[in-house]
């Protein structure tokens, strides 16, 4: 495939994310649209859905702050984790899962945000310890306008 080809495919690939998950949406993101066991979400969609658009694929997905458990029953080997019988987060998010959520949310808006105004200084200096750099800086990419930042 050639540059511009790959290129092409990247831009239509990320204008789809940006029509499925504009700012306005996020600001009214529910748990379940965050995160599901079903492929399907925000967190899905940015990790698997966004070939050649900078792979964050892999490792696991604490790296959004918090996930939903696959099995209920299993006991989560990650350490600095809070827990109930459907969800996983990070501890400096709060002792449940909606103030994790609540945490998670309002952050996202405010990456995009500076994003959206090229305010690369502003995000770098946020306190983000939940999210590993990965996801925060692929949210860069996906809301920056096009050639803020290489992907």
């Amino acid at each position: 495939m050639s540059i511009n080809k790959g290129r092409e495919n990247a831009h239509k690939v990320l204008n789809r994310f940006k029509e499925e998950w504009p700012l306005e949406k996020i600001k009214s993101l529910k748990i379940e649209d965050y995160v599901s066991n079903q492929q399907k979400g925000f967190c899905y969609d940015i990790e698997f859905n966004t070939p050649g658009i900078g792979s964050i694929r892999g490792g696991n997905s604490i790296k959004f702050g918090l996930y939903k458990r696959a099995d209920a029953t299993k006991q989560t080997a990650l350490k600095n984790v809070h827990s109930d019988d459907q969800y996983v987060w990070h501890k400096d998010l709060g002792e449940s899962r909606e103030q994790a959520f609540d945490t998670i949310k309002t952050k996202i808006v405010e990456i995009i945000r500076l994003a959206e105004s090229k305010n690369i200084d502003a995000i770098a200096q946020l306190d983000t310890p939940y999210f590993w750099s990965v996801f925060k800086w692929k949210l860069v990419f996906m809301y920056a306008p096009t050639g803020t930042i290489v992907d």
